[in-house]
């Protein structure tokens, strides 16, 4: 499809949600009358305007970019590529949420017989929606796999978990989630211009944690509350961490870019080795590639957490090629190995990622200075490839 082909898909695409969303808004008043599933409501108001961001980003992309490589500038842009994987999650939320919480099966509207039943068991009358089948409890919900590896854009169990868990108790529909959702709405709305502080987010998980804790009795400093907490805010926000820096990330992205040469890069690190005195050929990286291929940009915890689950694989293999303990392995080592593997992966958003890491993700108190140390080599890694190119250039 040719570049005007696509910027005219997505002008159509945009133009239909944004009057989907309008009328909606117009005849919100009538969905008073029609009692729908606590999943859904804001949840889909929001989804809809990651929507609208989203096709208003690709088309503001396109029109700047040049017929002949129009895709790769998709790609490297941070913030389409963020709005894009923070749609994929909210659609897999949603066709959770359609599974397992919103059939007529599960939650139904009460009928006469259902509160004739309740009037003769003296049950107070709350709502006129009940959940037919049994909620978990929080703390159920925090013991769920909270872990997706190499698929690490993705909701795991207790992601899925905890936006049914919120949803079914109406924190949606309380003060806190409700300001929550509207402030990331009037963000969507304008991406670049309504900007949200990082430390305001941050604020924004102690409130909700404490919140939680003292309405499900978790304690707030849980450290699978605060994780699960932290997630939803991202998945909400997530084009905040990186507006006001969107424009330096791609231009430092395009001097990584149009430095990496993959013959000067494998090159660069076989001297590393060999300064290390470290043979290259014995050393395979298969697994090591393939985890940092799949290096998210979604939630940066996750990016830190993708790129630790990485730097284990480094140690194993390597160390199982070398006949050490993979534990052994100093930063005279890593360095060069990291600036191998980056020769073979394409990462368009390193920069990005790099920034959410350094920036957001290390931040982070509960975060160790081994994380610190590691992302402090990648940066370098990284910084090593241009470095490199630019000298070899001026010879």
């Amino acid at each position: 499809m040719p570049r005007h082909g696509r910027i005219e898909m997505e002008t159509r695409a945009l133009k239909k949600k944004s009057s989907q969303l309008d009328w909606e808004s117009k005849t919100e008043f009538i969905g008073s009358w029609f009692r729908k599933s606590p999943a859904y409501g804001n949840f889909r108001r929001l989804r809809a305007h990651i929507q609208i961001a989203m096709h208003k980003r690709c088309v503001a992309v396109l029109n700047d970019a040049m017929d002949s490589n129009w895709h790769c500038t998709l790609k490297r842009d941070v913030l389409y590529q963020v709005l894009t994987k923070q749609l994929a999650w909210f659609d897999a939320v949603d066709e959770y949420a359609k599974k397992n919480n919103s059939s007529m099966d599960e939650f139904r509207r009460r009928s006469a017989d259902d509160a004739l039943e309740s009037i003769q068991t003296n049950t107070a009358f709350c709502d006129d929606t009940r959940a037919t089948a049994p909620l978990k409890t929080l703390e159920d919900v925090l013991k769920l796999n909270h872990e997706n590896e190499l698929q690490w854009d993705t909701p795991s169990a207790m992601d899925l978990a905890f936006e049914i868990f919120l949803a079914t108790n109406y924190f949606f529909k309380c003060e806190i989630g409700d300001k929550m959702e509207k402030k990331a709405i009037a963000m969507l709305k304008d991406i670049e211009q309504n900007s949200v502080d990082v430390q305001a987010l941050m604020t924004l998980e102690k409130d909700i944690c404490q919140y939680l804790s003292n309405e499900h009795a978790v304690p707030a400093t849980n450290p699978m509350l605060i994780l699960a907490v932290r997630r939803v805010i991202a998945s909400r926000f997530a084009p905040a961490y990186y507006i006001q820096e969107s424009r330096k990330i791609a231009m430092d992205q395009q001097r990584y870019n149009n430095s990496m040469v993959q013959d000067h890069c494998l090159q660069l690190a076989q001297n590393g080795l060999l300064d290390a005195g470290v043979d290259h050929r014995l050393i395979t990286l298969t697994k090591s590639i393939i985890a940092m291929q799949s290096m998210p940009i979604l939630i940066p915890s996750t990016i830190l957490d993708s790129f630790m689950y990485t730097i284990s694989i480094i140690h194993k293999e390597v160390g199982l090629a070398l006949g050490v303990d993979s534990l052994s392995l100093s930063a005279d080592v890593i360095m060069p190995i990291l600036i191998a593997i980056l020769a073979y992966v394409e990462l368009p958003l390193l920069q990005a990622q790099l920034y959410a890491l350094e920036s957001i993700a290390l931040k982070d108190a509960s975060v160790g200075g081994e994380a610190a140390y590691y992302v402090a080599l990648l940066h370098s890694a990284a910084a090593a490839v241009v470095n490199d190119h630019s000298s070899y250039g001026n010879k």
